[in-house]
Order: structure tokens, then sequence, then C-alpha cells
């Protein structure tokens, strides 16, 4: 069984596919060796592709979509045209399946798949729907049947059902994958995930369509362990994929007790997201020996019937506490 795995995206300054980088992992792990093309550090997208399936012959091939545009009011640039581009040069060049997911592609997966040439998604955690997809297609047995996939059957799209994946049962992660240290060179952090998921009703966030609303604990020991591995890569500022960090506070403060107990508070400097709803002083002082030095608080408004517009679960006391927990606890 020959796969390769493709990273799509090219934008500056360079993020490391971390999505695609877990799958990776977990396949090498199941025993399923693994090519990676990066296209991020390809000045001639086009030429990689073609030399890259000119050398292999594959049995599958999965494309991941980290974001549908680029997030800015300026520019406001999507990157649907680019990526469906992409997956049309690699449709020409291979006889492989060709699977389209990640967290850009799950917000809207039908209206990608519309676009592209590709077989089938997989929309939500791709880890363990990946695999077991390589293991149908290996054995001849239908694919059809698996959680999470969407794919066209000729008159309408069919979405099989959701199964969620707990994210103790990946391995554990050695980010060995690819080039994190030239990603960490040229972008300035790394990424990494302690928990997925978000109960949150924010009316705007994509978060939980493409996540998920129920929240997945990873084991803090193995969230340490990646960390660490980074660490001797020489990456020593970090960025949590998370949500929401502090959801739930008692993993948060977990994950951080790991962190202290290792002594990584004093070799690394790491950045959350975090909700001002329950943030407490506690959690500050814990996070900060942990070695966090900074948290992004999506506040939105200041105006509490604003917020319960916007169904936000927190107050303007909140954010205020928030911050000063943060200031006092020497976290900017």
């Amino acid at each position: 069984m020959n796969i390769a795995l493709i990273n799509t995206n090219r934008i500056k300054p360079p993020i490391a596919p971390i999505g695609l980088e877990y799958v990776a992992e977990t396949l090498l792990s199941a025993g399923k060796p693994v090519d990676i093309l990066d296209l991020c550090w390809e000045d001639n997208a086009d030429a990689a592709i073609k030399n890259f399936f000119s050398n292999n012959k594959f049995d599958l091939v999965g494309m991941t979509l980290r974001n549908t545009d680029d997030c800015a009011f300026t520019s406001r640039q999507s990157f649907v045209g680019d990526f469906a581009d992409i997956v049309g040069k690699v449709r020409n060049d291979t006889e492989a399946m060709v699977v389209i997911g990640g967290v850009g592609f799950s917000t809207q997966p039908e209206e990608f798949l519309s676009a592209c040439n590709a077989d089938a998604g997989i929309w939500g955690d791709g880890e363990f729907a990946f695999l077991e997809l390589a293991h149908r297609i290996e054995s001849g047995q239908n694919w059809r049947i698996l959680p999470n996939l969407i794919f066209y059957n000729g008159s309408q799209w069919i979405r099989t059902p959701s199964k969620i994946y707990p994210p103790d049962k990946l391995p554990i992660m050695r980010r060995k994958l690819i080039d994190n240290r030239r990603y960490f060179n040229e972008g300035g952090q790394a990424g990494f995930e302690t928990k997925r998921g978000c109960t949150g009703q924010c009316i705007y966030c994509a978060d939980p369509v493409a996540k998920g609303r129920q929240i997945r604990l990873r084991p803090p020991g193995h969230v340490a362990d990646e960390i660490e591995s980074l660490l001797e890569q020489g990456i020593d500022h970090l960025h949590t994929c998370d949500s929401e960090f502090n959801l739930p506070t008692a993993h948060a403060e977990d994950v951080c007790r790991e962190m202290i107990k290792r002594k990584l508070g004093d070799k690394i400097k790491w950045y959350a997201y975090c909700t001002p709803a329950g943030f407490s002083k506690e959690l500050a002082e814990c996070m900060r020996r942990a070695g966090c030095v900074g948290i992004n608080f999506g506040v939105d408004s200041g105006d509490p019937s604003m917020l319960k517009r916007l169904k936000r679960d927190f107050s303007p006391d909140d954010i205020v506490n928030s911050a000063r927990f943060c200031r006092e606890s020497g976290i900017a």
C-alpha cells in the first residue's frame, strides 16, 4: 500500500501542517509507510507535483486544506481556486484515490469537493478515518460505509455518519516527519494540541463545525512528550491549536503541571487561546510556571447585551479579571 500526503498551504509566513503530520504519524504507527510532499517550500508547485508522481506510484493520496481564505479584511483572498488547481494537477499525474481533508475543508466539505476533482473527503478528525480508509482499500473492502466520509454517488452528496475518535488513542507525536525546524526559523512558532472540540455556542465560530462540539482530551503526558520532541529539534516557542486552552480548566491545569514537573517552563515560551469564562488567578499562575508568556482572549465586545447576542458565556467583569490575573502573573 503506497500512500502519499500533500501539504497544499503555501501562504507566508509559513505555518507547519500539524494535522497532516498527525495523520502521517498515525499511519506509520500502524505499519503503513507514507511519503510527504510539502508544497510550502516549492518555488514551482506544478513541477514539484509532476516530479513527485513521476518517481512514485501511489494507491492513496491525502491532501490537506488548512484555511478557506487568508482571514484578512484588506485582501480577502480565497484559497478555493488555488486548492482546486493543485488537486486537479495531482489528479492528472496519478491513478491513486485522492482524498481531501483538513480544518478548512471540514467547514464546508461539499462545496470544496464540488470545486475539486477529488474522489472523497474526510470531515473532522482525519487520523483514524484515513487509516481505516487505507485498510479498506488495501484489503479490497467497501470503503463507502466508513464514518466521516463525503463523496458523490452520481446523483447526490453522501455524508456518512459522524464518529468521534478519542485523541488519547493517537500515538505519541514525535513531530519529525516534516521540516519543523525550518518552519520555526521562517514562521516563528510551532503548534501543538492538548484537546479537540469546543462546547461554545458563539454564533460566528467555525471551530465546532470543523472540530466538533464534544471536547476530547489528550493525555498530558503525550502533550509533554510532543513538546519535548520539538524542543530537541531546537523549537522553543509554541502556540496551542486548541479552541480554548482553559476548557475544561482541570485538564488545562493537568497539562501545566506535567510541563512543570518536566521543567519545561524554564526552557520554552508558549502562547494560548483562552476564554475569560472561568479564567482564574490560580490557572494564570500555573500557566506562567509552565512557560506560558502570552494569552489571546477572544472577547469580541465589552457590552453585555452584545455578548449575549453573540452567545458568549462571559461578562465584562470576566474580561477585566482575566486581564488583571494575567498582568499579576507576568503573562502578556
